[in-house]
C-alpha cells in the first residue's frame, strides 16, 4: 500500500489490485486480463498518466520534465551500469524516486523464487524515475558541479532501491555514504546531546 509506484494511481482514484503472494506474479503473467480489464504492473515499463490529468496538469509536468532532464542525464552519467535509464516520472507524488522494471523482466519476487529454483535468471538493470517536484531532486539539480553529486545520486539510486524492499549492492557503502553526508549536514560545535538517566 505504501509503494511509491501507487502515488499517483492513489492521489488520481485510480483502482489498483494489491497482490502480495510470492506466486501472485507468475500467475498474473499467465492470466493477463480479467473479464475484460488488461492487468498492468504498475512497477513495469513506461506509465503513462496523461489522460488522467487536466490539460494545465499536463503542460506543468513537461515543464518540470524539460527542466530537469540535465539532471537525468548527470545521474544516468554517475550510476552508469546500474541503470538502463534515467527519467521523470508520472507515478510519483511523494517520494522522490523509485526503480522501474522493464515491461517483461521479472520482478524481485519472481527472481528470488526462480534462483531458489536453481534457475539463471539473467542480470538487467532498472530505470530510475525521479520526481521533479519533490524537494530531494530539486536540491540534487542545484549540486549539477558540485563534487557531492555523486554521493547524493548513489544514496537517491539505493534509496529507491530500498523502498522496493530490495538492498544496496553494497550495504557497507551506503552505511559509509550517509554517515558521511550526515556528518557534512550537522554544524561542528553544537554540542553533544544532554542524556539525564532517572
Amino acid at each position: 500500500r505504501s509503494s511509491p509506484h501507487l502515488e499517483a494511481l492513489r492521489n488520481r482514484g485510480v483502482e489498483t489490485l494489491l497482490l502480495a503472494d510470492r506466486i501472485d506474479e507468475w500467475m498474473v503473467a499467465h492470466l493477463g486480463e480479467f473479464e475484460g480489464h488488461e492487468l498492468r504492473d504498475v512497477a513495469r515499463g513506461a506509465l503513462d498518466l496523461d489522460a488522467l490529468a487536466t490539460p494545465e496538469e499536463v503542460l506543468a509536468s513537461r515543464a518540470a520534465a524539460g527542466d530537469i532532464e540535465p539532471v537525468c542525464q548527470r545521474l544516468a552519467m554517475v550510476l552508469g551500469s546500474r541503470v538502463a535509464a534515467v527519467r521523470v516520472s508520472q507515478r510519483l507524488a511523494d517520494s522522490a524516486a523509485c526503480i522501474v522494471r522493464a515491461e517483461h523482466e521479472p520482478g524481485p519476487q519472481l527472481r528470488r523464487l526462480l534462483e531458489a529454483a536453481g534457475q539463471s535468471v539473467p542480470a538487467s538493470a532498472p530505470t530510475l524515475e525521479i520526481n521533479p517536484c519533490h524537494a530531494l531532486i530539486q536540491r540534487l539539480a542545484s549540486l549539477t558541479e558540485s563534487p557531492a553529486f555523486a554521493d547524493f545520486a548513489e544514496l537517491t539510486f539505493d534509496l529507491a532501491v530500498l523502498s522496493e524492499g530490495g538492498t544496496p549492492a553494497s550495504p557497507q557503502e551506503f552505511v559509509q555514504r550517509v554517515q558521511r553526508l550526515l556528518l557534512e549536514g550537522i554544524p561542528e560545535g553544537a554540542g553533544a546531546p544532554r542524556i539525564v538517566l532517572t
